[in-house]
């Protein structure tokens, strides 16, 4: 319990590093912090490239990588920049993305 505390701690120091300028996209990332299961243990990924998938949609991912404008890697990739949750699986994603940074931080 006391780990997964200083996970989500540390991974809103990132966040806050990152000082992001849309108030309801830091409170959406914020939230996902929150809920976002510290152990990957049974988390959906994408069996062609491994990467997590959306915890909101279900079915994008590559979007917890760190350039997630050069274009997806995996070919099975679903992209969502069309879709109305758009900026809920970003949210969602740049979460997970400070969940993972945190986790290496934390267990060097």
């Amino acid at each position: 319990m006391r780990d997964e505390q200083a996970l989500r701690e540390k991974a809103l120091e990132f966040l806050n590093g990152q000082r992001p300028v849309d108030r309801a996209f830091y409170d959406a990332i914020t939230r996902y912090i929150a809920e976002i299961s510290v152990s990957r243990v049974g988390m959906k990924y994408c069996p062609a490239c491994e990467s997590a998938v959306c915890g909101i949609c279900g079915t994008c991912h590559e979007l917890d990588h760190q350039f997630l404008f050069i274009g997806p890697a995996c070919p099975a990739a679903v992209s969502n920049y069309d879709d109305s949750n758009r900026n809920t699986c970003v949210a969602w994603s740049w979460a997970y993305d400070f969940h993972k940074r945190a986790e290496r931080v934390l267990n060097r």
